[in-house]
C-alpha cells in the first residue's frame, strides 16, 4: 500500500512528495535533463531523481485516482496520463500547428541529437518552417509564435534558453517530452494534416473562428492529460525500472 511507503518518509520528503503529485497533475511531463538558467548549462533535474527513487509510491498513489505514470529512461522523461478522457488541455488551432512543426523539425534534427536529447533552434528556424510547409497563409506574428511557445514551454515541451518568447533571436532547447504526445508513427499523419488542414484553419482564424471547435481536427490530436497512447508506441524502448 502507498500509505506505508508514505510514512516511512520524513517529513521533507513528504512535503516533497506533495509538491511533485501537484507538479505532475500540472505539468504533465519532469524531464531528467534540464537547461538551468542560472548555470547557463545542462543537468539532471532534482525534482526527476526523486519521482524516480519514490516510483512505486507515486505510481500507487496516483493510479488510485485514474492516472498512469509513465518512466522512460532512454529520453530521460517522467509522464502522467490519465487514464479517462478527462483533464485534458485543449489548445488553440495555432499553438497546435506550432507543436506539430516542432515535432517535425525534432525528427530532422534526431541524427544532430546531443548527449542530452535536446534539439537547439531559435524562433526564426521555427518561423521558417512553418512558411516552408505552408502552414499558414501569411507569416505568423512573434506576439503569436511567442504565446504559443509559453503554453508549451509551461508543459516541458521545450525550455528557452536565451532571448524573449517573441523575440526572433529567442533560443530554445526542444524537449523529448514531444515524442510523447506525437510519435513516430505518426509523423505522416501529422506532415498530411498540416499540408490539407493549415489553410483551412487560417481562413477560420480570420473570418473570428479561432478557439472554436478546438477538439476538432488538430485541436483533438494535442491534449496533454491522455498524451501517452498504448504505452507510449515509438522507436525507443521503454524501461520503467531500474
Amino acid at each position: 500500500m502507498w500509505t506505508e511507503a508514505f510514512e516511512k518518509m520524513n517529513n521533507t520528503e513528504k512535503e516533497e512528495f506533495r509538491r511533485l503529485v501537484n507538479y505532475l497533475m500540472a505539468r504533465s511531463f519532469v524531464v531528467r535533463d534540464f537547461y538551468d538558467h542560472k548555470e547557463k548549462r545542462m543537468r539532471i533535474h532534482p525534482d526527476f531523481r526523486f519521482i524516480e527513487r519514490h516510483l512505486d509510491l507515486f505510481r500507487d498513489y496516483l493510479g488510485y485516482g485514474g492516472w498512469s505514470l509513465h518512466k522512460d529512461n532512454s529520453y530521460g522523461v517522467i509522464a502522467l496520463a490519465s487514464q479517462y478522457d478527462y483533464n485534458r488541455l485543449r489548445l488553440a488551432k495555432f499553438t497546435t500547428l506550432v507543436l506539430y512543426t516542432l515535432r517535425l523539425i525534432f525528427e530532422e534534427k534526431r541524427e544532430e541529437i546531443s548527449l542530452n536529447n535536446e534539439v537547439v533552434l531559435r524562433l526564426h528556424d521555427l518561423v521558417q518552417k512553418m512558411t516552408a510547409l505552408g502552414i499558414l497563409d501569411r507569416k505568423p506574428s512573434y506576439k503569436d509564435l511567442g504565446d504559443a511557445l509559453k503554453v508549451l514551454e509551461r508543459h516541458n515541451i521545450l525550455r528557452r534558453k536565451s532571448g524573449k518568447a517573441d523575440d526572433p533571436q529567442c533560443v530554445m532547447i526542444l524537449y523529448p517530452t514531444i515524442l510523447f504526445i506525437i510519435p513516430n508513427e505518426k509523423i505522416a499523419a501529422v506532415d498530411e494534416l498540416i499540408r490539407e488542414r493549415a489553410p483551412e484553419e487560417e481562413d477560420r482564424q480570420d473570418q473570428g473562428l479561432e478557439g472554436k471547435d478546438a477538439a476538432d481536427g488538430f485541436g483533438s490530436e494535442s491534449s496533454f492529460s491522455a498524451v501517452i497512447e498504448e504505452e507510449a508506441t515509438y522507436d525507443a524502448e521503454e524501461v520503467d525500472d531500474e
